[in-house]
This record gives structure tokens, sequence and C-alpha cells, in this order.
């Protein structure tokens, strides 16, 4: 189950991609249909991804010390897609780099990290633990800048190292 759900984040962010290299060959390969369907999946499934994680394990953290905003991340992994998307002219490369870009979001975990999550009004944070540890926490709301704001008993687990406050 929770390789599928991992799965269903990373198609949601690599949705981005497949969305901006639609456009990109409308033209040429009349795609409008398939652009508006994708375009539809790329705002729809992250609140899907959001619905979902209500039924994953619930958690309690306490004791950060540390906390560190990092919304420019999902910034930079979004241009990074972008770019790719935009720079591939073949079917080919486009494959070859969406597969790349897949096991690579699916293996560091940067799925998560969803741009329109930020629309949504949630942020992006790594907070580091008394403990030495360090987690990811997306939460929705102002941004935190005090560690001992992060303290949540509303925290749902998406892997061991990050979390997502509902």
């Amino acid at each position: 189950m929770k390789f599928l759900y991992r799965s269903f984040w990373t198609l949601s962010i690599m949705s981005w991609m497949l969305f901006l290299y639609i456009l990109k060959n409308i033209q040429s390969t009349g795609f409008e249909i398939a652009s508006i369907l994708v375009g539809f999946f790329v705002v729809l499934s992250p609140l899907i991804a959001i619905f979902l994680a209500k039924h994953l394990s619930h958690d309690c953290i306490s004791g950060c010390s540390e906390i560190e905003c990092v919304d420019r991340k999902c910034v930079l992994v979004t241009c990074w897609i972008s770019m790719i998307a935009c720079i591939t002219d073949t079917q080919i490369l486009f494959w070859a780099n969406f597969a790349a870009f897949s096991v690579l979001l699916y293996q560091s975990e940067m799925m998560y990290f969803h741009p329109m999550l930020i629309l949504f009004g949630f942020h992006f944070y790594e907070v580091k633990m008394d403990e030495g540890t360090c987690i990811r926490i997306i939460k929705r709301g102002k941004i935190v800048r005090n560690a001992k704001y992060v303290v949540s008993d509303r925290l749902y687990r998406l892997s061991d190292y990050t979390y997502i406050e509902l």
C-alpha cells in the first residue's frame, strides 16, 4: 500500500512535466483534450493525496530544536521539471527524462514537495529534533519560524522522515 501511495505522489508531481510537454506540442499533435485532463490531474492529485493521507498512521512529535522553511526546494524541483519538459524535442528523449526524474523523485522522497500545495496554503519545513534526527513536515498556515510551534498531534506519516499536518 505504501508503494502505491508513494507512486501516486510521484505521478502527481510528474504530471506537471507531462502537462508542459503536451502544451508545448499542442499545435502539432492536437492534444487539446489530453492537456485539459492532465491539467485537472495536476491540480486535483495533491488534494486526493491529502485526502488519502488521513488514512495513514497518526503521529505526534515534540522536542524540535531547529526549523527551516524550505519552500524554495519545491520551486527548484518544479523549475527543473519544467525546463526538461520544455527543452525536450523528441518523444523518446522526453520519456527517458520522465522515467529518470520519476525514479529520482521516488528515491529521494522529493515527490512530497508538490508545487500545488504551496498554492493551497501549505509550507514545507525541515525540522531538527533534539536527538539530532531531521524530519520534513508539510504544514498549512502562516510560515513558522520558531521550532516550539511545531509540536503537533495532527501529523500523518507520509514516510519515515516526512509528515503532513492535517
